[in-house]
């Protein structure tokens, strides 16, 4: 795993959550992992979300961005985008929000001046209009992590803005329903951050 990629994945939880939270788990070979409700068990579904962090994070380089979520719209690339495993519950997008901000610890940071809002997705590709990635980006790391991103469902982006201290803070999430292929349950997603003025 690269040491960039664990520096940018801190920063963004440094700046989201003031601190690392607890439930992150990495390996000398894996990538970091958001595991707030606990982990899926199955060897298989872990390689797929470090290969999610891994991979948003390449691609959002190789365009010239700290966040393959928020592209080109973050003030700074100092943070990543980080993968994250919910699990079963009620996180689908006709539901309500909070459990999944609920799910993610992130109920203690919003404030009265917070907004949460459901954001557009590409027409050709499981991310937010945001995002510095197209279908058509002939970068072999935007393609893999379009690859990957297929193989989600029932995908939806939210944007939280003014979480915390910090009232430039954005802050996006990726949800979807977990691959079949890859026979686990639940919900997994992208946390992603940046800075707008």
């Amino acid at each position: 795993m690269s040491v960039t990629v664990y520096a940018a994945v801190s920063a963004t939880l440094s700046a989201v959550y003031g601190s690392e939270p607890a439930s992150i788990l990495s390996s000398e070979a894996g990538a970091p992992v958001f595991y707030p409700t606990g982990r899926p068990g199955r060897k298989d579904a872990e390689a797929f979300l470090q290969s999610l962090t891994l991979k948003a994070n390449a691609a959002a380089n190789a365009m010239g961005c700290g966040s393959a979520l928020l592209g080109q719209t973050s003030e700074t690339d100092e943070f990543g985008d980080l993968a994250f495993y919910l699990g079963d519950g009620d996180y689908g997008k006709s539901r309500n929000r909070a459990e999944v901000i609920e799910a993610l610890q992130m109920q203690p940071r919003l404030t009265e001046k917070s907004t949460i809002e459901i954001v557009d997705l590409l027409p050709d590709v499981p991310l937010p209009v945001s995002s510095c990635l197209r279908q058509s980006n002939e970068a072999e790391e935007a393609q893999e992590l379009v690859q990957l991103l297929s193989l989600l469902s029932d995908t939806y982006c939210m944007r939280i803005a003014n979480l915390g201290d910090n009232h430039n803070l954005v802050v996006y999430l990726l949800v979807a329903r977990a691959p079949a292929a890859f026979n686990f349950p639940g919900w997994v997603g992208l946390l992603g951050a940046g800075i707008w003025s």
